[in-house]
């Protein structure tokens, strides 16, 4: 799980739950290039706070893949509230980044 990109294109991978950090770490690497996992369909992150730009970058990277940001307190290791990134943000961020 050192490279989790790799692990992801390797396995062929249809759904990510991770915590939001490991989407840090892939984007620090420069592992979240566009369209990096067009296999995944959904993408869970939970267990912190999920920045715009990890939340965007990712949407970018697996653009066939529901993003979807859950809560829930560490004490119930469960998701009590869920968002999705709607495709029209997605595309307004892209757009709105583009020229930084």
């Amino acid at each position: 799980m050192l490279n989790p990109a790799a692990y992801i294109q390797k396995s062929g991978l249809t759904i990510w739950f991770s915590v939001p950090s490991v989407g840090l770490i892939m984007k620090k690497l420069g592992a979240l290039k566009p369209g990096s996992f067009p296999k995944l369909r959904w993408s869970l992150f939970c267990g912190e706070a999920l920045p715009e730009a990890i939340a965007s970058a990712w949407a970018d990277a697996a653009h066939n893949s529901e993003v979807e940001n859950l809560y829930g307190p560490t004490e119930v290791t469960i998701a009590c509230t869920a968002y999705r990134l709607q495709r029209e943000i997605r595309m307004d961020y892209a757009s709105a980044t583009q020229f930084q």
